[in-house]
């Protein structure tokens, strides 16, 4: 049992160190590619690169980014439920049960919305830099 802890974790220094953990000098800064980028930099260009000082500024910029695609993914989703509910409100015409079930998707709509931006508001006053890539 603790033969196979001591291996995995000899093998996981070799797998972070790239395969030399003996390097008379260490890299300032480590990048990692990604296969298929998701999110787009200020000038529309693709991030396709993770970089950091350490693998904790590696995985929370992966975070990161993960949460700005998330987060853009979920406000589109939000404004076409809202757009698609009015669409139907308008169309319910004398049905109380088609109005008020658009009603009610209108409402969770603007909830999840008011919660995203509650969200992104936290994590701006507990780390300014968390949007910045």
């Amino acid at each position: 049992m603790i033969q196979k802890i001591l291996l995995s974790l000899v093998l996981g220094l070799v797998f972070i160190s790239g395969g030399d953990i003996w390097a008379a000098e260490v890299p300032s800064e480590i990048t990692i590619n990604i296969k298929e980028p998701f999110i787009f930099d200020e000038a529309q260009k693709p991030v396709t690169k993770v970089t950091g000082d350490d693998g904790f500024d590696i995985v929370a910029n992966y975070i990161r980014m993960i949460y700005i695609y998330g987060a853009s993914i979920i406000g589109i989703i939000c404004v076409l439920v809202m757009v698609i509910s009015g669409i139907q409100m308008s169309f319910g015409g004398l049905a109380s049960d088609a109005v008020s079930q658009s009603k009610e998707r209108i409402f969770q709509a603007l909830l999840s919305l008011a919660l995203l931006f509650c969200s992104a508001l936290i994590l701006k006053t507990i780390n300014p830099g968390f949007f910045t890539l």
